[in-house]
């Protein structure tokens, strides 16, 4: 039985209709699915109040907050939907990118290699090795800063309106926490906020992570008269598109951690502070070592940064973010969804003969007078490291 279940879940065209028709009759699994649709129809920067209400109703059930039918990250943020909706594509029913890593990894952690996952999507490219050293065949596509590729939630006309009611915008983006995480936070992080940049803006306007709405600090930037606002829900497609308005209404943002949102705001071109806000206590060699050349490039007492911070910051955006040149343009993201599409159906599916496929399309395609064809290569070839 087990060498049968084995020989299904490499075919992963197969092992997801399966699951699909399990969890059709999963009472978890349907609840979920109309939470994420009913709190996707909330706009979590306007109605946070009611934002807060409904996440409220999810924290202490954890079988709630994650899809268990579409686990993959891809499925995480509205990343892959941004992805598709730049190349003009719909979604498929069977996701292309499976693993389509979320965020930036700071630490030690390794990017696990699972048979199961047909490729790989990151931002930068300083992790993709890990990969190729385990599994050399395994195509993994760089793609620079997500939100590059996400629209904006409102149009520009609404965005201008806004900005003109808040006027001159801190947004600040504290560390947030996950499911079994905690974070330790300086208790005069808020006063430290206000005490520093009140007199220099307008407006102050907080981003708060969907599990940490009831943290103690949220309710002292609201005694404060900050603003609070919200990318919305994980599970909800549009988050990529709230966090990226969120960010263009302000003018400078300040964190209080190392984060995905700092590759954001650099690829958005604000100007971007790191405060202690969260306190270093972190057992990883390498995540330490990290918050402290974060810390170099993005602190200051004056809020002035010098040449060598302005260098260092460049060189962390293009380490973890890929920075521009990782970008694709909407015909190279097209294409790596066709030519993936083509890979997996000549393959069955099959993850065991997908590298004979490769190996088989690089040949073709290079030797092809076809410019589509040709630009096949190039990025294929680029993504397993030849």
């Amino acid at each position: 039985m087990r060498k049968i279940v084995k020989r299904i879940k490499k075919n992963i065209y197969i092992w997801s209709q399966i699951k699909n028709f399990i969890y059709l009759f999963d009472k978890k699994e349907m609840q979920y699915e109309r939470f994420v649709k009913a709190i996707g129809k909330i706009d979590s920067i306007k109605d946070y109040d009611l934002f807060v209400n409904m996440i409220e109703k999810i924290l202490p059930e954890k079988e709630m907050q994650i899809n268990r039918r579409n686990e993959k990250e891809s499925h995480l943020y509205g990343h892959y939907k941004a992805l598709t909706q730049y190349a003009g594509l719909k979604n498929h029913n069977v996701s292309l990118i499976p693993a389509l890593n979320h965020g930036i990894c700071f630490s030690s952690h390794q990017w696990e290699c699972s048979e199961d996952n047909l490729c790989y999507a990151c931002q930068g490219k300083n992790r993709i090795s890990q990969v190729h050293k385990i599994n050399p065949w395994k195509p993994i596509f760089a793609f620079g800063p997500y939100i590059h590729y996400a629209e904006s939630y409102y149009p520009t006309d609404k965005c201008m309106e806004i900005k003109r009611e808040m006027g001159k915008t801190l947004l600040v983006f504290p560390s947030h926490t996950y499911e079994g995480s905690k974070i330790k936070r300086e208790e005069t992080f808020v006063e430290m906020i206000y005490k520093k940049y009140s007199s220099i803006f307008d407006s102050i306007m907080v981003c708060i992570y969907w599990h940490d709405v009831n943290d103690p600090f949220v309710k002292d930037f609201k005694k404060r008269g900050a603003k609070l606002v919200s990318a919305g829900f994980r599970g909800d497609e549009n988050f990529i598109k709230r966090l990226k308005t969120i960010i263009k209404l302000a003018d400078t943002i300040v964190v209080d951690g190392i984060g995905t949102n700092i590759g954001y705001c650099i690829y958005m071109n604000k100007p971007i502070y790191m405060e202690e806000g969260e306190k270093p206590n972190f057992d990883d060699i390498r995540l330490l070592d990290n918050y402290y050349r974060f810390k170099k490039a993005f602190h200051s007492k004056t809020l002035d940064f010098t040449q060598e911070q302005f260098k260092l910051q460049k060189e962390l955006y293009n380490e973890f973010w890929g920075g521009e040149s990782c970008i694709k343009s909407r015909e190279e993201v097209k294409i790596i969804f066709e030519l993936l599409k083509e890979i997996y159906h000549l393959a069955h599916y099959n993850t065991e003969i997908i590298p004979k496929i490769i190996e088989r399309k690089l040949e073709f395609w290079k030797k092809s007078s076809s410019r589509q064809d040709n630009i096949k290569y190039f990025l294929l070839r680029d993504s397993i490291g030849i």
